[in-house]
């Protein structure tokens, strides 16, 4: 093959025209299966209908976790998101909202409440490190500064496979409702 033969070639005449096939929604003997649409449209002459999230909240067994209804309530949040999913839920789209409103104030409550805890760890251990550097009585400024370069390390040894492990464990099953 030469490089004159590669430009003279032409997809028409070597590639077979593809087919548009539209699957039908009830023919079971079709391998064609249709896929939603995954996207969230953010243009807002495209947003969602009130009703086909009303019709996807009433068919979803878990409305918070529902993706058609959590698309909704993302466009009708955009404009103002603390109005939207704080109480009272005046308007329609914030009543069908509610339960999303609320998984996701509690999202945010769990993403806050965990750098807190971080803050809060990093501090105390700064006082325990202290603490035991005081207490070891090191004559030098290296002694010291080794000495807490190796705490330093054995902590984030500990602490990245500790928080590792609490990220990845799954206590929904440990922690029931009756809390």
């Amino acid at each position: 093959t030469t490089s004159s033969d590669l430009v003279a070639w032409d997809p028409a005449d070597h590639c077979q025209a593809m087919e548009i096939v539209y699957p039908q929604a009830g023919d079971a003997s079709s391998t064609l299966r249709p896929v939603p649409d995954a996207s969230c449209a953010t243009d807002p002459g495209n947003y969602l209908s009130i009703e086909v999230a009303a019709q996807a909240k009433s068919g979803a067994s878990d409305p918070a976790a529902d993706a058609t209804l959590s698309c909704f309530c993302k466009q009708q949040s955009k404009t103002n998101l603390a109005a939207f999913m704080s109480p009272p839920y005046d308007t329609p789209a914030e009543a069908l909202c509610k339960e999303w409103s609320q998984a996701m104030a509690e999202q945010y409550g769990q993403m806050v409440g965990s750098v807190i805890a971080v803050l809060v760890l990093n501090q105390v251990l700064l006082v325990i490190y202290s603490f035991f550097i005081a207490w070891e009585r090191l004559c030098t400024v290296t002694e010291v500064t080794t000495s807490q370069l190796w705490k330093l390390f054995l902590s984030q040894f500990v602490n990245t496979g500790l928080l590792m492990a609490l990220i990845n464990a799954n206590f929904q099953e440990t922690l029931s409702a009756d809390f």
